[in-house]
């Protein structure tokens, strides 16, 4: 019963920041910018939470199963987002990070808490798998969402659409050095993930 409970504090922190960042398309007052933050940051606070408990719980935690690695790559993203709120105050991000973060929450909702297959090799290789892994699969997803954001971008200077205060994304530049950047670092943390668990 808890896990449902505590789940469903840090997903609705961070739909209210979705729906703040939407809200952001039509309606800005001066306020919305900093509820956004500190939807954000109380979502991670629980969340951290949440995760911190299912690590005292079970001796294999954390990313044994996955229900945890889903959370953990969610949690990751929700870091990376308050800082690029932070960064790029004016881009909506949100728009586009905070739906796979709470994609990933619903996949955690409905994944096996059940550890998954054991390792046959010491803890703290497993766990160094783990971690590569998933944040490898983060890198991806930022490669993605920077990616999606630069074809956006990319379309609404081609056709000389107006580019207005409410829905200003960041230059085809940055876009295109995260993007490279994000996919780097994702072949990298996947090959460690690979080397660490053969």
């Amino acid at each position: 019963m808890t896990t449902g409970v505590n789940m469903f504090c840090f997903t609705a922190c961070y739909a209210v920041a979705l729906a703040l960042e939407v809200m952001g398309l039509w309606y800005r007052p001066r306020w919305r910018r900093l509820a956004t933050v500190v939807a954000a940051v109380a979502g991670i606070v629980a969340h951290t939470w949440y995760l911190a408990q299912r690590a005292s719980q079970s001796p294999w935690a954390p990313l044994s199963s996955q229900h945890d690695w889903y959370l953990a790559a969610a949690w990751v993203l929700a870091l990376i987002y308050v800082g690029l709120v932070l960064y790029q105050p004016r881009a909506p991000m949100g728009l586009f990070l905070l739906p796979i973060m709470l994609a990933l929450i619903a996949a955690a909702y409905w994944a096996s808490v059940e550890p998954m297959a054991s390792f046959q090799a010491p803890r703290v290789w497993g766990l160094l798998h783990g971690v590569f892994l998933m944040l490898g699969t983060v890198a991806v997803l930022l490669g993605f969402v920077a990616g999606v954001m630069y074809l956006v971008q990319s379309y609404r200077l081609k056709h000389k659409l107006p580019t207005g205060e409410r829905f200003r994304l960041p230059s085809l530049e940055w876009l295109e050095r995260m993007n490279a950047r994000s996919l780097a670092a994702a072949a990298v943390l996947v090959a460690l993930g690979f080397v660490t668990g053969a």
